[in-house]
């Protein structure tokens, strides 16, 4: 009875993978018998040359507790010397899901995944679900709900509840996942890791992760770690969208990207796909916004992904940082390219200047408030001067004439069927008479 005081454990079968049971394995310390070594009962102790060592890993969902040692802490091969220890653990922070992606870079044959994580309350049980794939394709589909990565082509490994033990009272926990009778979880390149709070009612319930082992019979030394130390915050709106936000090579705007940027980009970008719709068009629901040091210029929108410049961002992070993103992210929306199997919708015009006062007028219009907007000289500008411009002729024809312009407008360059006949047979006015009549009211 004493020794079942001093180390517990727990060993269950929790899924089928493939025409294998996957085994879980949970060893149980109580705070008496916690230990530096990390010694249990059948989980052995953390390694320093798994394979882990050529794991990339990034957070997909979620944001990096900043109190955190970040995602370097999984892969280090060290273990904190306490039980209390921050900054020598990985863990999210709020109370919603995280996710992590391990790239090994090749297949690997992976024998048994060992998590660990050591804390005097709630943030020592560990609460997971693992899925692995060799297929890059579905390697980007990071985001569905369980049905969805299954569908994606995910292979659902385990689900891991170390609370089912009922062990209240221990501090230290490790997982083993392993194929039963020593069967091996497969050939893997990628495994993701779908991490939930250990708790509902509790503001601190994110596991304090002290190391995550993937063990496929080799030994690996900490040099062969591919990780470079990437600076990724990860935004996840309505179970939908996911924003990687990379200032890596910009560490200085980290703190005005999660404080600001990112609660702006929460709230604008389900309001700009909203604004923007076409039928059987599917926005982008995972997209980067990377911040980079020897850029020039403001930014700029390619293919799904935002680019920043790091000089001028620092400069104007206090004025127009925010609104020169939700300008980019309406680009990242728009998509205005042929679609899949129409050739002929590449005849449409779409003129820049155009595409260029839609993103304006969400940003300008919309976005920033009235006394932050910019002045225009209406005699010396013009319609097709593109940007501000752009957008002001634009919000004319909103206010006098149809107040969906912009969305039809934005649907016929989606779809290649713009031309500039359609200003007239919509509005009454061709473009120049528009303007004009932009110009005279002031």
């Amino acid at each position: 009875m004493l020794l079942r005081l001093m180390l517990l454990s727990v060993f269950a079968f929790v899924c089928l993978c493939g025409n294998a049971d996957t085994q879980v394995r949970v060893d149980l310390n109580s705070e008496e018998n916690a230990n530096e070594e990390f010694r249990f009962e059948s989980v052995p102790t953390p390694s320093a040359s798994d394979a882990g060592n050529l794991a990339k890993i990034k957070v997909v969902a979620g944001t990096i507790d900043a109190n955190s040692a970040g995602i370097a802490a999984l892969n280090d091969g060290i273990v904190p010397a306490s039980q209390d220890s921050p900054k020598a653990n990985f863990f999210f922070s709020g109370r919603s899901p995280g996710r992590l992606l391990f790239d090994f870079g090749m297949p690997i044959d992976l024998q048994q995944i060992n998590t660990y994580s050591w804390h005097p309350s709630s943030r020592a049980p560990q609460v997971y679900r693992v899925y692995t794939t060799n297929s890059e394709k579905t390697a980007t589909q990071t985001l569905p709900d369980h049905a969805g990565l299954m569908e994606a082509g995910w292979q659902h490994v385990a689900d891991v509840d170390s609370r089912k033990s009922g062990h209240e009272q221990a501090t230290q926990v490790a997982v083993g996942i392993q194929g039963s009778d020593s069967a091996q979880l497969g050939s893997v390149r990628f495994v993701l890791m779908h991490v939930e709070p250990t708790s509902t009612d509790r503001t601190f319930a994110q596991t304090f992760f002290s190391e995550i082992d993937f063990l496929d019979g080799k030994s690996y030394s900490p040099t062969e770690q591919k990780q470079n130390e990437e600076t990724v915050d990860v935004l996840f709106i309505e179970n939908k969208y996911s924003i990687s936000f990379d200032t890596t090579e910009v560490p200085e705007l980290r703190t005005w990207v999660r404080n600001d940027l990112m609660p702006i980009c929460e709230q604008w970008y389900p309001r700009i796909v909203a604004a923007l719709p076409s039928e059987h068009f599917e926005p982008p629901t995972e997209f980067s916004v990377i911040f980079r040091r020897d850029m020039r210029g403001v930014a700029y929108t390619a293919g799904k992904d935002v680019f920043c410049a790091r000089d001028w961002f620092v400069n104007n992070k206090q004025g127009e940082g925010l609104g020169a993103v939700v300008h980019e992210l309406v680009h990242v929306v728009q998509q205005y390219r042929s679609p899949r199997g129409r050739r002929g919708a590449a005849a449409g015009e779409r003129p820049s200047w155009l595409v260029e006062g839609i993103a304006d007028h969400i940003r300008w219009f919309q976005y920033e408030p009235k006394n932050r907007r910019r002045q225009l000289n209406l005699r010396r500008a013009n319609y097709d001067d593109g940007y501000f411009a752009s957008a002001t002729f634009l919000n004319h024809v909103i206010v006098h004439h149809d107040r969906d312009a912009i969305s039809r407008l934005n649907n016929a360059l989606r779809l290649g069927r713009f031309h500039s006949g359609l200003w007239k047979q919509w509005f009454g006015k061709t473009a120049e008479e528009l303007w004009e009549d932009c110009q005279n009211a002031g």
